[in-house]
């Protein structure tokens, strides 16, 4: 038979149904698995006996429920209720879904003008449109490391093991352009002009028509395509090199050692709403046992760690346009207060031996993995509109408005009276305003902040309380 969930009382999101199948009834094994495009759920109670945890065929929305004769509804209620928290708890973080390329590994990400997404994988470029996934295969593109996609002209460049090719319909066909860019992969960046970077075997090249044609500007040896290569928006360029990272401020010409990290980098990123520059290292040998994530809010003066996790390799750091990272471990983490705390992301995570790339399109989230191939995730869509207290639990909502000059309102609720810290932050990592600290009552709160002595820019709003914590991006506009 068939019970919908609204008839047991519990309200879950997503919208699931418990399915009872007398077929599946036996004598020695019971178990009940929660299925809504998550991983399955188990959970063991004294009336139910342990069984194997799996995976349930994406696309179904059900709950299978097997069962012995004799079992009471209400301890079956009570498992599953269990179970939806658990779920209702990822949800607000999204899902992954595979799309496919398993077993190729995946380097980089770009994207064109009409979101359709191409990953520089071990095997080809995977061009992605929605969900759909297509191989662009060529013998040329064996160990595709680094792509772009040309801003003015749409071409499709990629560096390979054989080196540089450039692609002027979509991927269908490819050239080498230069003879000199042979034998890769080489790290690749673009200028916000569309002018295009290249740090290849006889030094840094520039090409400002899409690829085509190549300019040599400095005889400089860059690191290899894995160790970095990022240009920020002052136009500063970052370059991974074995004993740490170089940087330029004309456009590659000349080049001058970075001081503070004399690890070998994997990845260079750019918080664009705050200016922090984030550098994936290892050790001199590349072992992940050291891995460090450093993080400068003073264009590489000056440099301090930030950790998803002690003793793990970082392959990937990316920043979305909204200042939202993410770092690519054997799992997926985030951070939204420009790296200073990071939180496991998404359910149903793609856990393979290394996330090695990130790109995001739209409300989706894009992964690629060194061995299980390419993911997405979708993110939940932000609203302007003031979010309203959900009360009996503990909880810290948006400010609003946001953003906001000079004053906004913070919103939270508590469960129960308990102690309450709630302060303000800004890119630095600076307390700037203690709004709250102190024992508080039960129920819904609000506090206003008035920011009238502060510049503008990225605030962040941090609420720790009986050991529940939060923290929300502020936005001050003058």
């Amino acid at each position: 038979m068939i019970l919908p969930l609204e008839k047991t009382g519990l309200t879950v999101s997503p919208k699931l149904t418990i399915l009872f199948n007398d077929s599946y009834c036996n004598r020695n094994s019971s178990f009940l698995s929660i299925a809504a495009h998550t991983r399955a759920i188990e959970v063991c109670t004294k009336q139910w006996e342990v069984s194997h945890a799996g995976f349930i065929e994406p696309g179904t929305s059900h709950c299978r429920f097997i069962y012995k004769s004799g079992f009471y509804m209400k301890a079956a209620l009570c498992a599953l209720f269990l179970c939806c928290q658990t779920i209702s708890i990822f949800s607000q973080h999204g899902v992954w879904r595979s799309l496919g390329a398993v077993n190729n590994a995946v380097f980089d990400f770009a994207s064109d003008d009409n979101g359709v997404v191409y990953a520089a994988c071990r095997r080809g470029v995977a061009k992605i449109s929605g969900d759909n996934l297509q191989m662009l295969t060529d013998d040329r593109l064996s160990e595709t490391a680094n792509i772009e996609v040309h801003r003015g002209t749409g071409n499709i460049i990629v560096t390979t093991m054989f080196g540089l090719y450039v692609s002027k319909d979509g991927g269908n066909t490819w050239l080498l352009p230069d003879q000199r860019l042979k034998f890769g992969p080489f790290p690749l960046a673009q200028f916000s002009d569309g002018t295009l970077l290249v740090g290849a075997g006889k030094g840094v090249f520039t090409s400002g028509n899409g690829g085509i044609l190549w300019d040599s500007i400095s005889p400089r040896l860059l690191g290899s395509a894995s160790a970095g290569l990022l240009i920020t928006r002052s136009e500063k360029i970052f370059a991974g090199v074995s004993s740490g990272i170089i940087a330029s401020t004309d456009k590659g010409k000349n080049w001058v050692e970075v001081p503070g990290i004399g690890w070998y980098t994997s990845s260079i990123e750019e918080n664009k709403q705050t200016g922090a520059i984030f550098v994936g290292v290892t050790s001199a040998l590349a072992t992940s046992t050291t891995a460090k994530i450093f993080r400068s809010s003073n264009s590489g003066a000056t440099w301090e760690v930030v950790n998803p996790q002690k003793g793990r390799g970082i392959d990937a750091i990316f920043a979305d346009e909204e200042g939202t990272l993410y770092a690519g471990l054997s799992e997926v983490y985030r951070s939204l207060d420009n790296g200073t705390t990071w939180e496991q992301f998404g359910e149903n995570t793609p856990q393979g031996p290394q996330m090695e790339a990130f790109c995001r399109v739209g409300n989706t989230l894009y992964a690629g993995d060194r061995a299980r191939g390419i993911f997405a995730l979708e993110l939940p869509t932000t609203s302007t509109e003031k979010n309203p207290v959900h009360k009996n639990q503990f909880e810290l909502l948006q400010n609003y408005p946001n953003p906001f000059n000079p004053a906004t309102t913070i919103s939270y609720s508590l469960q129960q009276q308990a102690e309450v810290n709630l302060a303000i932050y800004n890119v630095s990592g600076e307390k700037v305003a203690q709004l709250v600290v102190g024992v508080m009552a039960a129920g819904e709160h609000t506090v206003e902040w008035n920011a009238g002595n502060l510049p503008s820019g990225l605030y962040f709003c941090r609420m720790l309380s009986n050991g529940f914590s939060d923290t929300k991006k502020l936005i001050l506009l003058k």
